[in-house]
């Protein structure tokens, strides 16, 4: 039981972590100027190689930032992965497969038009917080089969 609240308390750090990404959306626009440079750079072959380059070309604010999100990446994925050995794991993969299809299929789209951009990453955000607060009431109190719920049994 202690793992289990420990985890889903991870959840809700997230959830409060995607709220303030969705809150703000200055940010968001921020991080697609460094997509789109970083794409450019890479054609080009000025792609940043060190950590000191990378500090030069966006500023140390910007690049604890871009860190900060990676990081952040890194545990919600984690989170999403752990998730597929608990008792929403057919929500939690099914959001995972979403993610990594839709990024495929919207990166042309998202390399060019910034509103593409914005409105993908506010779609992510908004869905990975329903599913994470979903996910947490389902476990503690709901206790809905989705497996049965979706398949029938």
């Amino acid at each position: 039981m202690f793992f289990k609240v420990i985890y889903y308390l991870i959840g809700l750090g997230l959830v409060f972590y995607k709220a303030y990404r969705l809150s703000n959306p200055e940010q968001t626009k921020d991080f697609w100027d460094i997509f789109r440079w970083h794409e450019k750079a890479k054609e080009d072959g000025t792609e940043p190689t060190s950590v000191d380059e990378w500090k030069e070309k966006l500023g140390v604010d910007t690049f604890n930032n871009v860190i900060m999100m990676a990081i952040l990446a890194i545990v919600e994925f984690s989170w999403f992965f752990v998730g597929i050995f608990t008792y929403n794991w057919a929500l939690l993969l099914a959001f995972m497969v979403y993610s990594f299809v839709s990024y495929r299929i919207m990166k042309p789209k998202l390399k060019t038009y910034q509103s593409s951009f914005v409105s993908y990453t506010n779609t992510q955000l908004f869905l990975g917080i329903c599913i994470i607060l979903f996910a947490v009431i389902n476990s503690f109190h709901l206790h809905i089969d989705l497996v049965k719920l979706i398949f029938g049994g």
